[in-house]
Order: structure tokens, then sequence, then C-alpha cells
């Protein structure tokens, strides 16, 4: 990926995250990977499953604090107000 590519994904990220719809999106996926909870299940398969689903989501966490820290900090706040 070129750095003009890269520019272009930080760019389109910061865009959804600065309307209130866009990090309401960002947060429901965040919660459907279950980052916010442990992935440990005593089935295996399941817990194999769930670390695959939270690994994701932790990829989409480092991708909004690198293009826009700020608004993954907001996000964090609405979340939590709600």
């Amino acid at each position: 990926m070129t750095t003009e590519q890269r520019n272009i994904e930080i760019a389109e990220i910061t865009v959804m995250m600065s309307t209130e719809g866009g990090r309401k999106f960002v947060s429901r996926i965040l919660e459907s990977t279950g980052v916010f909870v442990s992935s440990f299940d005593l089935d295996t398969h399941r817990h194999a499953y769930n670390a695959g689903k939270r690994q994701v989501g932790l990829s989409l966490i480092a991708e909004l604090q690198q293009a826009c820290p700020d608004k993954y900090l907001q996000l964090l706040e609405e979340r939590n107000d709600d």
C-alpha cells in the first residue's frame, strides 16, 4: 500500500468518525466483535471463534487510534453515556 492510499484510508475513517451516526455504527461493530469482553470459553472451538472475532475488533481500534484518536475517545465517551 502506498502512502497516498493509506492517507486516503485515514481520511475515510476520519470522515466516518466525524458524525454521530458513524461513531454509533463503528461502536455497534466493535460491540459485535466482543472487543469489550473476554473471549474465554471452556469450549475450545467457541473460544477460538470468540478470539478471532475479538481480533477483528482490536484491529479496528488500532485503525481508529491511528486515524483519529480524538474521535475514538469521543466514541468511548458516548458509549459510556448510553
